[in-house]
């Protein structure tokens, strides 16, 4: 009667019972009896990356029993798929503890920086007007694409400085709510034209009558205007008698070239 009992005890418990029995030397009972097995939860870390960039390493942590074997951890994210949230999945994998529970978590993918600026150039004067229509954008993924329309002329050194704005902007390809934009504007500069121009006041002689002459005139001896400029220039000095030439005496402009103003004797 007590064999039963002591199976039915032993089974209830996840044993079981080995015999060895001998003749003339007796019997061996062995009883196994499974210890009751402690729980482990396995829960995946949260994760966070940015569009474009590699999905991170999925990692996990494990509470309760020790843990024997390694879970399996999973998500439906790309390193292009569009911003927002995802799951990260746990599965039991290679783990053969029997009471497992896996708690899910979550991979979020943030917005990329996306910076769109116009180009910035430095002209040399020559008499047209300047416009640069060009931009440049970092910070794309893959086969994303944009045009932007990027607006700015400058035709004279002295405006300075003048704003190539960007007044438009679009993506071609690829979605904008996966970026976080910046447009900056960029600055169209003109310098001097760097051609030598020789100005010289004209000379004139006259015959002493009483009054008082000069001659503002000049001209360009050496080198050229571009084409549609106009010198505008003026000589300054005057003469009223022979005593304010004086032989080879020489006047200077308020430039600084010199030249010659004489009265000379009336027969």
């Amino acid at each position: 009667l007590g064999m039963p009992i002591t199976k039915s005890l032993v089974e209830l418990m996840n044993g079981h019972i080995e015999v060895e029995s001998e003749k003339d030397k007796g019997t061996v009972f062995t009883v196994t009896v499974k210890a009751e097995e402690l729980p482990v939860t396995i829960t995946a870390d949260n994760q966070t990356m940015t569009y474009g960039d590699d999905v991170p390493n999925l990692t996990f942590k494990s509470e309760g029993a020790e843990l024997n074997g390694t879970p399996e951890l999973t998500t439906t994210a790309t390193k292009t798929s569009p911003v927002g949230t995802y799951p990260i999945k746990v599965e039991k994998g290679t783990v053969t503890n029997e009471q497992v529970t896996c708690v899910d978590g979550t991979l979020t993918i943030n917005k990329k920086a996306l910076s769109v600026i116009a180009a910035s150039q430095e002209f040399t004067y020559d008499g047209q007007a300047h416009s640069l229509h060009e931009f440049s954008a970092d910070g794309l993924v893959g086969e994303d694409s944009v045009e932007a329309i990027v607006i700015g002329t400058i035709t004279w050194p002295r405006e300075r400085s003048v704003v190539n704005k960007i007044t438009g902007f679009r993506f071609l390809t690829g979605d904008p709510d996966n970026y976080d934009i910046t447009l900056t504007d960029g600055l169209l500069t003109m310098k001097n034209a760097q051609i030598p121009i020789t100005i010289e006041a004209d000379s004139k002689t006259w015959t002493f009558d009483g009054e008082t002459h000069s001659a503002p005139s000049v001209k360009v001896t050496d080198g050229s205007l571009i084409a549609g400029d106009e010198l505008v220039a003026e000589a300054t000095g005057s003469v009223f008698s022979h005593a304010d030439s004086g032989a080879g005496r020489s006047v200077r402009d308020g430039a600084g070239s010199a030249f010659s103003l004489t009265i000379s004797h009336e027969d």
